[in-house]
C-alpha cells in the first residue's frame, strides 16, 4: 500500500511541473526575437525527472515514513522555436555625385539684325562670328549658337539687305564668360545722301605731307552737329558729312609746327567730295636746308620795263 501512496505522489508532482512549464511557456512573449547570438540555442533536453525506486520487497511491512518527494529544480522543456531570423535587406548603394559642377568652357550667342527707324527685326541678314580672332562660323540672322568662351567679335559680311546702308552696320566684340548668353543686335539704317571733305596736310615752306593734323568739322548754323579728322601718314584725311555748311578749323597741330588758327568754311553737296590742302608752319627755329646743285641757273636777266 505505501509503494503505490509513493508512486501515486511521484507522478502528481511530475504532472505539477509539466503543468507549470507549460503555464511558463503560454507567459512567454508571443513575438519572436531574432536569436542575437549567431549560434542557433542547443536545443534543451528536458530535465530527467527523479525517480524513486520502491524498496524491494521483503515481504516485511516496511515501517519507514513515505519519503516526500525531493523538492528538485526542474527545468521546464524548452520548446525550441524555429528561427525567424528576417532577411537582411541590402540597402542599394547611392553614388553621390561630386558637389563641384563640371567647369564649362562655352556660351550662347544670339543675333539678331533691327530696322533702325521701324525697330523691327530683320530676318537674312549674314553675319560672322569670331573668336579670339580667329573665324568660328557665318550665321544668318535670327539665330543663336553654342560657341567656345573668349574674345567674340560679330560683323555684318558682305553687303547688307537691299535697302540699307552698310556704315551703320557696326561690328561688335565682347567678353564671353563660360554658361554666359550674350544677345547682339546688328543695327541696320537706311542709306542718306552724303558728300565728305577730305583734307591734305603740309608744311608752309618744303610743302612735306604731314600727319597728325587733327581738325574739328561743325555744323555752320549752331555748331551742334560736328566730326573730328586726323590726317594719316600720307597727309590726307577724309570724313563724310550731311548735305550742309561746315566750319573745319585745326586743333591739334602735327608735332614741331604751329598752330592754325584759321576757321575754313566748306558746303557739302550729296555725293560730292570737298578737297582742302591746309598748311601749317614749322616751329622757329626754322632751318632751310640750300642746295645749289638742283637750282636752276639764270640764263638772262630782264632789262627796261616788263609789261
Amino acid at each position: 500500500m505505501i509503494k503505490h501512496v509513493h508512486r501515486i505522489l511521484v507522478l502528481v508532482a511530475t504532472l505539477l511541473l509539466a503543468l507549470a512549464a507549460a503555464v511558463a511557456v503560454s507567459a512567454a512573449p508571443s513575438s519572436a526575437e531574432t536569436p542575437t547570438a549567431t549560434e542557433a540555442p542547443a536545443a534543451t533536453t528536458p530535465a530527467d525527472t527523479t525517480t524513486t525506486t520502491a524498496p524491494p520487497d521483503t515481504g516485511t511491512p516496511e515501517t519507514t515514513q513515505p519519503t516526500m518527494p525531493v523538492e528538485t529544480t526542474t527545468t521546464a522543456p524548452t520548446t525550441t522555436q524555429p528561427e525567424t531570423t528576417q532577411p537582411t535587406t541590402t540597402e542599394p548603394t547611392t553614388t553621390t555625385p561630386p558637389t563641384t559642377t563640371p567647369k564649362q568652357d562655352t556660351g550662347t550667342v544670339t543675333v539678331i539684325a533691327m530696322d533702325l527707324k521701324t525697330r523691327t527685326e530683320v530676318a537674312g541678314v549674314e553675319a560672322e562670328l569670331s573668336i579670339d580672332g580667329v573665324h568660328d562660323r557665318m550665321v544668318t540672322t535670327p539665330s543663336t549658337s553654342t560657341v567656345r568662351a573668349g574674345w567674340v567679335y560679330v560683323a555684318l559680311m558682305d553687303q547688307p539687305p537691299a535697302g540699307y546702308d552698310w556704315m551703320k552696320a557696326v561690328p561688335q566684340s565682347f567678353q564671353l564668360a563660360p554658361g554666359q548668353h550674350v544677345t547682339v543686335t546688328i543695327e541696320l539704317g537706311r542709306p542718306e545722301l552724303r558728300g565728305s571733305v577730305t583734307i591734305t596736310k603740309r608744311d608752309r615752306i618744303t610743302g612735306a605731307l604731314l600727319a597728325g593734323a587733327q581738325y574739328w568739322i561743325a555744323s555752320c548754323r549752331d555748331g551742334s552737329v560736328g566730326a573730328g579728322l586726323t590726317t594719316g601718314a600720307n597727309g590726307v584725311g577724309t570724313q563724310w558729312l550731311h548735305q550742309g555748311c561746315y566750319r573745319v578749323q585745326e586743333t591739334v597741330a602735327p608735332a614741331g609746327y604751329e598752330l592754325d588758327p584759321t576757321v575754313y568754311t566748306v558746303t557739302v553737296e550729296p555725293t560730292h567730295n570737298e578737297y582742302l590742302t591746309l598748311f601749317d608752319t614749322p616751329k622757329a627755329p626754322v632751318v632751310v636746308v640750300r642746295d645749289p646743285g638742283t637750282r636752276v641757273p639764270l640764263r638772262s636777266i630782264p632789262t627796261g620795263r616788263t609789261s
